[in-house]
C-alpha cells in the first residue's frame, strides 16, 4: 500500500526543510530498510505574492490522492485559498492546519479520532470561538493537557499530536520537520516500521540565540564570553523570529551575523510570541547589554503579533534599550526582482504588516535588506528562500554607524544642517511650512542646540530674513539680485568617478530630461550655487527649486521627472562637503520625498533613498498632517518630529457681520416691545444681508439669516502660527482646551451644550450660541488657570445631571491638558541628535483627537485595518444623507451619481467619513468581526434602505493610495457586489450604469475584461504620483483657457485601481463615468484647513468639478461638506468660499494674527489669495465682490498694507499680481478706480522693493 503526503504552504522555511528530508528518506539506509510501501510527498509552495493559478489543478488532484494533508495558508492569496477548500469538501481523510486556513479549513482538522469540530462543540466553544480556530486557546495549556488526557483518549491523541505539528512547523528546522513526517506516517499512515520520531525542540525559553549555531544562552555574560566581542567596537542587537516561519530566518539572520561581526558586536535576540520574551530582555539589560542601535527585522509590533499581544511592554522595551530602532524587512512574498521593477515597492498586506504597524513603535528607516530568490530544490521546483540585498545591507549599516556617531560624538564637534522650504523659488516664499513660524523656530532650536553644547553661533530670525530675501540667497531670485557670497560647489562633485556606477545612473536620468551637467538653474556652468550659510557648525539652507517652475509639464509632486543638476548637488553637498552628522528638514512639506522612487520599500534607484545618502534624517512636520508626514518619513527615511499648530479660536464678529447681528437683536427684542418697529427692522436685515452678499437656506427669513451669523461667529480658526519650541501662554492652552471640549465624544458633551440652559433667558436668539461660548472658554480659562471660583459658581447653579456631565467633561480637559503640557519640540529633536530613542505618537487632528498631543514626538498613521471606524460610519451616514437632501430638494429626484474625493489626510484624521459617506450610498454596512484583516459587509436590502442605491465615482490622491491600499480593495469588493446584485435598474443606479457599461465594452474586448472595467470605480494618478499638477499650473499661471485645467486633471487622474489592477491608464472609461456624475462632494476634516486655506481642494474639488463639467458640457452640483465640528453642515461650493473668507481672510483678528510672526504671516494670506484664483478657475463659484472686499481689506487700509509690506513686502507683490490676474482672467469685475489704484500701488512697491534690495 502506498502512501501520499501533500504539503500546501506558505513557509518556505518549513518547505525547504520538507525537501531536505525528502532527500534524506531517499538516501537514509535505515529509512529504506523500514518501508515496505512507497511514500509520495508532494509539495506545493505558495507564499509568493503572485499568480499560482497553474498550481491550482496539481494542487487539487494531490489533495484528492491523499492519505494526509498539511496545509498553512496565512496570506495565501483568495483564489488559491478557494480552490484548496473545494478540494478539502470532497477530500476525507487526515487534514491538519498547521499554520493558518480558512474557517472551514480549520474546522476540517481531522487526526484520527480528533476532529476540532467536534472538540469545539464539546469544550463549549460555540460556533465563533471555533470559527477562530486556535486563536482563543492556549496552545501550551492544551498540550499539557493533551499529553495527559492522550493516554487514555485517542481523540486527545490526536490532539496533542496536531499540536506537535503545529510546533514543528513554527520551529522549523530539519530534526523538527523529519520527526513531523515520521509522526504522521507512523500513527497515521500505518507505516509502523519507521523510526520513532525524536522529541520536537522549540527554543521559546531563550531570547539570546545564535541562529548559526542554533546555540542559546541563559545569561548575557556566556553569551559574550562565546564569542569575540570587543569593547572598542560597536553593538548592534538583531531582534529576530525564533520561530524559523514563515521564512527562514535562521538562515537570513546568519548571512546578516556574519556580514556585520567585521565591524560591529552583534547580540542576536530571538524573540517568541507571548509576553515572556520581554522579561528576559529586561533581565538581559540588567546583566549588562547596551546596545549602540538596534535592528528589528519583525514584522507587525514589537509586543504585539496578529493575535494580539502587550504594545505598552513592547515599548517599554525599547524605551529601555533607549537607542534608534531601524526597521529592515524580510520581504518573505516577494522576490528581489520583482520588488526592483514595481514602482509601488509593496502591496497592502505587505505594507501594513511590514511598515504600517512597527511604524507604531516608533522605528525608523523601514528599507527591504532582503527578499525572495529560487533556490535548488528536488522536490519543489519554485521554491524560494530569503536573500540579502548587498547594497540596501551597506545602506542600513552605513546608517547604523552615523547613529552611534551621532551618540559618541561630543555635541561641539556635531555638524548639523537645517533644511527649509522656497517654494515656488524667489523671495516670497522663502522659509514656507504648514502654520510655522519658520525662521523664528530655527532660531529657537538653534539657541536649545546652543544651550546644549552644540557650536551653532549667531542665528537669529532677523538675520535669516535679511539673508534670504533681501540678500538674494534665494532660489531664482526674483527681486533681489543674487548674492556674491552664494556657496558653491564645482560641477566635477558631480560627476562620478568610475567605480560609481550608480552616481553615474543617476546623472544620466537628470542629463537626459535637464541637459549638460553645466546646468542652468542655480548654476554659471562651472559652479552650482548652494542658497545657504554656513555658522559654525550649523548650516541652514533653502531645498532647491524642484525644476523650471514656468514649465507646468515639470511639475512640482511629478515623481517621474528627475531633479535639476543643482538639486543633486545641493544634497551630496552635504554629506561630502559640509559633512553633516544629521540633516534636518524644518516644516510641512518639502519637494524631496516626492521624488521618482517607489511609493514604499526604497530600492538604491529611488531618488529620494540616493539624495538623502546615509547621514540621519530628522523631520519637523506638522501634527495635524500625518498623510503627507508618512509618505515623507518612509520615503526619506525620515524620523519625524511632529509640532503642533497655533491655538484655535471662535472667529466672532466685524464690521459688516457685527452690524447685521445688532440689527437682528434689536429685531428679536422689539418682537415683544415694538411690533411696529419688528417690520422695520426686518427689510433692514433682508436688505443688509442682501448687500452683503450672505447665502442663507432662505433669504427672506431672519432665523435663517441669523443662524448663518451664528455659524460664522462660533466657527474656530487658527490663530497665527507656531513658533517650535515655543510654550503655549495659559490664555492658547485654554483656547486649545475649550476647542477639544466642544466636541461630542461618545457620553461626553460639550461644555457650550452643557450650560447652554444658562443662557436662554439671558440674552437674545442671535447672542445665544456665541454666549454659551464665552461662558464655557470663562469656565475653562478659570477652572485650569485661574483662581477656579467662576467655574464653581456656573457649576452651582446647574442640574445635578447637568453638573456631573460638567464635571466629566473638565476631567477629560484634565488629561488633555497634562499632554497638551508634556510637549517637547526641542527636546524630541535634542534626542535623534543624540542618537537616541524616540516615541511615536498618533498624527492627526487635535480638536478631534487631543492624543496626538504631546507634540515632539515621531509620529504614525491611524492604523489603516480599523477605518472606517464606527463614529465615522455613522457621521459618514449623515454626510450622505445631508448631500441627498441638498440635491432632492432641489431637484425633486436622487442623483443618479457622485463623485467623491478621497484624501489620505482626511481619511487620517476622520477615520474615514468619506468611506462612511460611500458606502451608505451604495447602501453598505460592515459586519464586525474579529479579525482587523478581516473586513466583511453586506448589503442593506432595499426596502430597509428606503431609496435607489447611488452609483459613486472615487476619485483618490497618491497620499490615499499609499496609506490605505487595504481600502482600494475593499471598496472595489463593494462595488463588485452592489453591481451584481440582483436588483431592478431603477433601485441600483451603479448597477444600471455597471451594464450599460459592460454592453458597451464587450463590442471592444472579451466578456470578463468588459465586466472588470465596467465594474471599476476608483480613479486616481498613475503608480509612483501623487498630485495632479493642478497647483504648478494655477502658481506659475501657466495656462490659458479652463479647458486645460480639466485636460490636466482628466491626463492625471485616468489611472483604475481595482483589486487586479493598479494605476491602469483608462482615459475613456474615466470620462464615461464622469459623464454620469451630477453631484461632486467632498469631506473637509479638521478647523485647520478651510476650502481657500489649501490649494489641494481646488486642485481635487475644483478639478474634479471642471472635469466633470468639461465632459458633461455643465457643471455639476459641488457639496462641501464640513464635518470639522461635532456638527456636519453640507454647503454648496460658492457659499463655502464665502463662509471661508468671512471668518479668515477678511477677519481683522485672523489677519493680525498671522502678522505677528515675521515674513510668514504675509506668505501666508498670499497663499490664499491665490487659492481663490484657483477655486475660480475650477469651480467658478468665486463671486467678484470677494476680490473687491480682499483688495479693500489687505490693500486699501493704509495701515495694513504697511503692516503687510513690513512683514514680507515681496508677499504683497504676490498679491497685487493675483489680483491683477482675476480681473483679466474675467473672475474679478473690477471698476477703473480699484484698477488705477492697484496699478499705482505696484509702481510705488517696486521703489520700495528695488530700495530694501539695493540696501541689502
Amino acid at each position: 500500500m502506498s502512501c501520499r503526503l501533500t504539503f500546501v504552504c506558505i513557509s518556505s522555511a518549513g518547505l525547504k526543510y520538507v525537501d531536505e528530508v525528502v532527500v534524506y528518506f531517499r538516501k537514509s539506509p535505515e529509512i529504506k530498510r523500514a518501508l515496505k510501501d512507497e511514500i509520495t510527498i508532494a509539495s506545493f509552495y505558495i507564499g509568493e505574492a503572485r499568480d499560482h493559478s497553474t498550481k491550482h489543478g496539481p494542487i487539487r488532484e494531490s489533495i484528492l490522492a491523499s492519505d494526509f494533508v498539511f496545509l498553512d495558508l496565512m496570506g495565501a492569496d483568495s483564489a488559491t485559498v478557494n480552490v484548496i477548500e473545494g478540494a478539502v469538501r470532497e477530500y476525507h481523510k487526515d487534514l491538519a492546519v498547521i499554520g493558518s486556513g480558512t474557517e472551514y479549513l480549520r474546522r476540517r482538522t481531522r487526526l484520527g479520532a480528533f476532529a476540532f469540530d467536534k472538540f469545539s462543540k464539546k469544550m463549549g466553544a460555540g460556533k465563533n470561538k471555533a470559527a477562530s480556530g486556535m486563536r482563543n486557546m492556549d496552545p501550551d495549556r492544551m498540550m499539557k493537557m493533551a499529553a495527559v488526557a492522550g493516554k487514555v483518549s485517542r481523540s486527545a491523541r490526536g490532539m496533542h499530536d496536531w499540536l506537535l505539528l503545529q510546533k514543528a512547523w513554527t520551529f522549523a528546522g530539519f530534526e523538527n520537520i523529519r520527526n513531523m513526517i515520521l509522526l504522521v506516517l507512523k500513527r497515521y499512515c500505518g507505516m509502523k516500521d519507521l523510526p520513532a520520531p525524536g522529541p520536537i525542540v522549540d527554543y521559546s525559553d531563550l531570547v539570546l540565540f545564535d541562529p548559526r549555531t542554533q546555540t542559546g544562552y541563559k545569561r548575557f555574560d556566556a553569551f559574550r564570553q562565546d564569542v569575540a566581542w570587543d569593547d572598542g567596537r560597536p553593538t548592534v542587537g538583531l531582534l529576530y523570529s525564533l520561530r524559523n516561519y514563515p521564512y527562514h530566518s535562521f538562515g537570513i539572520v546568519s548571512q546578516i551575523m556574519d556580514r556585520l561581526a567585521a565591524n560591529w558586536n552583534v547580540v542576536p535576540m530571538g524573540v517568541y510570541t507571548g509576553e515572556k520574551k520581554f522579561a528576559l530582555i529586561e533581565k538581559h539589560l540588567a546583566e549588562g547589554l547596551k546596545l549602540d542601535v538596534v535592528w528589528d527585522f519583525l514584522p507587525f509590533r514589537f509586543g504585539a503579533g496578529p493575535m494580539g499581544g502587550n504594545e505598552e511592554a513592547g515599548l517599554s522595551v525599547f524605551r529601555q534599550l533607549g537607542v534608534p530602532v531601524l526597521h529592515p524587512i524580510f520581504m518573505n512574498k516577494r522576490k528581489i526582482e520583482d520588488w526592483k521593477e514595481r514602482l509601488t515597492g509593496f502591496g497592502p498586506a505587505e505594507l501594513i504588516i511590514g511598515i504600517m504597524l512597527p511604524e507604531l513603535d516608533g522605528v525608523v528607516d523601514t528599507i527591504p535588506i532582503a527578499g525572495l530568490q529560487p533556490v535548488p530544490s528536488q522536490t519543489i521546483p519554485d521554491l524560494s528562500e530569503l536573500t540579502l540585498i548587498p547594497d540596501r545591507f551597506d545602506k542600513i549599516e552605513e546608517k547604523s554607524a552615523y547613529y552611534v556617531a551621532l551618540r559618541k560624538k561630543k555635541a561641539k564637534d556635531k555638524k548639523i544642517a537645517f533644511i527649509l522650504y522656497n517654494y515656488p523659488p524667489g523671495e516670497a516664499s522663502v522659509g514656507g511650512g504648514a502654520f510655522l513660524d519658520t525662521f523664528q523656530s530655527v532660531e529657537n532650536i538653534c539657541r536649545f542646540l546652543g544651550q546644549n553644547g552644540y557650536v551653532v553661533g549667531d542665528v537669529t530670525a532677523k538675520r535669516l530674513e535679511a539673508t534670504f530675501m533681501d540678500g538674494g540667497c534665494c532660489n531664482t531670485a526674483q527681486w533681489s539680485k543674487p548674492s556674491e557670497d552664494l556657496l558653491c560647489v564645482d560641477r566635477d562633485a558631480l560627476l562620478p568617478r568610475s567605480h560609481e556606477t550608480l552616481k553615474r545612473r543617476f546623472l544620466e536620468r537628470s542629463t537626459a530630461e535637464w541637459g549638460d551637467p553645466t546646468g542652468t538653474i542655480m548654476a554659471d556652468g562651472e559652479q552650482y550655487f548652494i542658497p545657504g550659510i554656513i555658522d559654525k557648525n550649523i548650516f541652514i539652507g533653502l531645498q532647491p527649486s524642484r525644476g523650471r517652475f514656468e514649465d507646468p509639464a515639470k511639475n512640482y509632486h511629478d515623481k517621474v521627472m528627475p531633479p535639476q543638476h543643482q538639486y543633486t548637488a545641493f544634497y551630496q553637498w552635504l554629506e561630502e562637503d559640509f559633512g553633516a552628522d544629521a540633516i534636518v528638514h524644518v516644516g510641512t512639506h518639502g519637494s524631496l520625498e516626492f521624488l521618482p522612487g517607489k511609493e514604499s520599500g526604497m530600492s538604491a534607484d529611488c531618488y529620494p533613498d540616493y539624495l538623502i545618502g546615509t547621514c540621519p534624517h530628522f523631520y519637523y512636520y506638522y501634527t495635524g498632517n500625518p498623510s503627507e508626514a508618512i509618505i515623507a518619513k518612509r520615503r526619506t527615511h525620515a524620523c519625524l518630529v511632529s509640532y503642533s499648530g497655533p491655538a484655535f479660536k471662535r472667529s466672532g464678529a466685524y464690521g459688516d457681520i457685527l452690524a447685521l447681528e445688532e440689527l437682528i437683536a434689536d429685531y428679536e427684542s422689539a418682537a415683544s416691545l415694538a411690533p411696529v418697529q419688528q417690520k422695520e427692522l426686518y427689510e433692514k436685515i433682508i436688505q443688509k444681508a442682501e448687500q452683503m452678499k450672505l447665502i442663507a437656506d432662505d433669504p427672506h427669513d431672519v432665523d435663517a439669516i441669523a443662524g448663518e451669523l451664528i455659524r460664522m461667529k462660533t466657527s474656530l480658526m487658527p490663530l497665527g502660527l507656531h513658533r517650535i519650541g515655543a510654550m503655549f501662554s495659559d490664555a492658547e492652552k485654554a483656547s486649545f482646551l475649550s476647542a477639544i471640549l466642544s466636541w461630542k465624544r461618545g457620553d461626553l458633551y460639550p461644555i457650550q451644550e452643557i450650560i447652554r440652559p444658562l443662557v436662554e433667558a439671558e440674552v437674545p436668539p442671535i447672542r445665544r450660541e456665541e454666549r454659551a461660548c464665552e461662558i464655557a472658554e470663562a469656565l475653562v480659562a478659570d477652572h485650569y488657570f485661574g483662581s477656579g471660583r467662576y467655574a464653581k459658581d456656573v457649576r452651582a447653579t446647574l442640574s445635578p445631571e447637568q453638573a456631573r456631565a460638567l464635571d466629566k467633561a473638565l476631567a477629560f480637559g484634565q488629561v488633555c491638558l497634562q499632554r497638551l503640557e508634556t510637549s517637547d519640540e526641542l527636546g524630541g529633536l535634542l534626542r535623534c541628535l543624540e542618537g537616541r530613542y524616540l516615541d511615536a505618537h498618533l498624527g492627526g487632528d487635535v480638536i478631534r483627537d487631543p492624543e496626538v498631543f504631546p507634540t515632539g514626538f515621531n509620529m504614525f498613521q491611524f492604523d489603516a485595518r480599523l477605518v472606517p471606524s464606527e463614529v465615522a460610519v455613522e457621521r459618514g451616514r449623515q454626510i450622505a444623507e445631508s448631500t441627498l437632501a441638498f440635491f432632492l430638494k432641489e431637484n425633486g429626484r436622487y442623483p443618479e451619481t457622485v463623485s467623491l474625493v478621497l484624501w489620505g489626510l482626511e481619511t487620517s484624521k476622520t477615520k474615514g467619513e468619506t468611506i462612511g459617506q460611500i458606502l451608505h450610498y451604495l447602501g453598505v454596512k460592515i459586519i464586525p468581526t474579529q479579525n482587523a484583516f478581516e473586513k466583511k459587509f453586506a448589503l442593506v436590502p432595499l426596502e430597509a434602505l428606503g431609496r435607489p442605491r447611488i452609483d459613486v465615482v472615487m476619485t483618490i490622491c497618491g497620499f490615499f493610495r499609499d496609506m490605505f491600499p487595504n481600502m482600494i480593495d475593499f471598496l472595489d469588493e463593494v462595488v463588485d457586489a452592489v453591481c451584481t446584485a440582483d436588483e431592478p435598474d431603477e433601485m441600483n443606479f451603479m448597477k444600471k450604469h455597471a451594464d450599460r457599461r459592460e454592453a458597451e465594452l464587450s463590442k471592444q474586448m472579451g466578456e470578463k475584461e468588459a465586466a472588470q472595467l465596467s465594474r471599476g470605480r476608483i480613479f486616481g494618478p498613475p503608480e509612483g504620483q501623487y498630485g495632479t499638477g493642478l497647483t504648478t499650473m494655477i502658481e506659475n499661471r501657466a495656462w490659458t483657457d479652463e479647458s486645460e485645467i480639466a485636460e490636466g486633471y482628466l491626463s492625471a487622474q485616468k489611472h483604475l485601481y481595482t483589486r487586479t489592477r493598479r494605476g491602469e491608464a483608462q482615459r475613456s472609461l474615466f470620462e464615461s463615468n464622469l459623464k454620469q456624475v451630477e453631484v461632486v462632494s467632498q469631506v473637509r476634516s479638521s478647523v485647520d484647513y478651510s476650502i481657500t486655506d489649501l490649494d489641494h481642494y481646488y486642485e481635487y474639488f475644483g478639478g474634479l468639478s471642471k472635469a466633470v463639467g468639461e465632459v458633461r458640457g455643465e457643471m455639476p452640483v459641488m457639496l462641501y461638506t464640513d464635518s470639522s465640528s461635532s456638527k456636519i453642515y453640507t454647503d454648496e461650493a460658492g457659499k463655502a468660499v464665502q463662509i471661508s473668507v468671512r471668518t479668515r481672510l477678511l477677519n481683522p483678528e485672523y489677519i493680525n494674527g498671522l502678522l505677528e510672526h515675521g515674513v510668514h504671516g504675509a506668505q501666508h494670506l498670499a497663499d490664499r489669495v491665490e487659492n481663490l484664483v484657483g477655486l475660480s478657475a475650477t469651480t467658478g463659484r468665486v463671486e467678484s465682490w470677494i476680490f473687491s472686499a480682499v483688495k479693500e481689506t489687505l490693500l486699501d487700509d493704509r495701515e495694513m498694507f504697511k503692516k503687510l509690506s513690513e512683514n514680507n513686502i515681496y508677499a504683497v507683490g504676490d498679491i497685487l499680481q493675483r489680483l491683477f490676474e482675476a480681473q483679466k482672467r474675467g473672475y474679478w469685475d473690477a471698476s477703473e478706480a480699484e484698477l488705477d489704484s492697484l496699478r499705482q500701488m505696484y509702481l510705488d512697491l517696486e521703489g520700495d522693493i528695488e530700495e530694501r534690495t539695493d540696501q541689502g
